[in-house]
């Protein structure tokens, strides 16, 4: 019997030193084949700089532009983007606070806080506007959609903070980020075909994407509908990344002109995130436009609420049921009726007597 124990356990000393053995091995190969990759798969970094885009009208002439002030958080596949906006139309101004940011892979969540434009005139830090309030949406996509066309969240995800959701991608299908007709509340599922070039191997960003015209419009997917070209790059911490990019969507086909133009020049790179968390947090009231069940539901319309500062996001299934409480309120029993009714009747009834009593006193 002791003889066997000790066998046994000569055994399974020998196995115990196989498996890990075993294991450096594997760690090692794949080190070896994969060792840049292995290191930018937990992206860790931050990114700051400007922007500018323009949309041109027909005749070439500015229609809309757009100067912002950027900041990107990325850590492993989460992501969040700031952005000071300075929106100036034809005939109007908008000066915003942009926050948008996912923590799952398949929510998104955005606010938008109005501000003074007097802070903008003045190089002050900027602040909320006075009487205005924040309003916030949420939606089911792994890819940010501006709702407006002035919108420029999409290039700067796409640019700076998509090198994990590239890399895993197995088609040359990709969403149009530039592209309203691609937002929540249009068609979240457009995609085109679209070639990348990345800066250095899997999980790293993009140093080129190129979106090519749907082959049932023109027939000819090959011709460009938006490029995207990073103007240089630059190591930090052993990463590459873009210094700036160039953007321009044409309209036109194969005698395209320019319909939108972004150029983008990053001013500080960190191979950190700083944020303990890369979801907006609501710091005042906001209304919310919750899509989450309309894009779940079907023809189910968006569900809006109030959300108190700090507050956290309820569930799909909690906005379900808050919906199904609005469109199919509970009806009132006859005897919680009758009872209401009386309550409400009741002095009423009482203070008729009286006065009729006091008439009848004096007659």
């Amino acid at each position: 019997m002791a003889i066997r124990r000790v066998l046994r356990q000569q055994t399974l000393s020998h196995l115990i030193r196989e498996t890990a053995v075993y294991k450096l091995l594997v760690v090692a190969i794949a080190l070896a084949f994969f060792g840049d990759g292995f290191q930018l798969q937990a992206a860790d970094y931050e990114l700051e700089g400007t922007i500018q885009q323009i949309i041109f009208k027909s005749d070439g002439a500015p229609q809309t532009v757009v100067d912002g002030k950027f900041k990107v958080f990325v850590r492993d596949s989460n992501w969040l983007i700031e952005i000071i906006e300075d929106k100036q139309f034809s005939k109007s101004r908008q000066y915003l606070k942009r926050e948008i940011g996912s923590t799952n892979g398949a929510e998104i969540f955005e606010i938008v806080t109005p501000l003074d434009p007097e802070a903008q005139q003045t190089n002050a830090v900027p602040k909320p506007a006075k009487n205005s309030r924040a309003t916030a949406t949420v939606v089911s996509n792994a890819v940010p959609v501006g709702q407006l066309d002035g919108s420029v969240v999409g290039h700067l995800w796409l640019m700076f903070a998509s090198g994990n959701y590239l890399s895993g991608l197995r088609t040359n299908l990709l969403t149009p980020v530039y592209d309203v007709a691609a937002s929540a509340p249009s068609d979240p599922d457009l995609k085109y075909k679209a070639d990348w070039e990345l800066l250095d191997g899997p999980s790293s960003l993009p140093s080129k994407v190129t979106y090519y015209y749907d082959s049932r419009i023109l027939g000819d997917s090959k011709i460009p509908h938006a490029v995207y070209t990073a103007t240089g790059t630059t190591n930090v911490g052993g990463v590459k990344f873009p210094t700036g990019f160039l953007f321009e969507r044409y309209v036109g086909g194969a005698e395209a002109r320019v319909r939108k133009r972004a150029t983008a020049t990053v001013t500080s790179t960190r191979p950190v995130c700083s944020l303990a968390s890369l979801l907006p947090a609501l710091t005042s009231k906001a209304v919310v436009v919750d899509r989450r069940l309309a894009q779940a539901e079907g023809p189910v319309r968006a569900v809006t609420y109030q959300a108190l500062p700090n507050a956290s996001l309820p569930s799909v299934p909690e906005i379900k049921a808050r919906h199904d409480r609005k469109a199919n309120p509970p009806k009132r029993s006859p005897v919680v009726v009758a009872l209401i009714l009386a309550t409400l009747c009741l002095p009423l009834a009482a203070g008729l007597f009286h006065f009729w009593r006091r008439r009848k006193k004096s007659l």
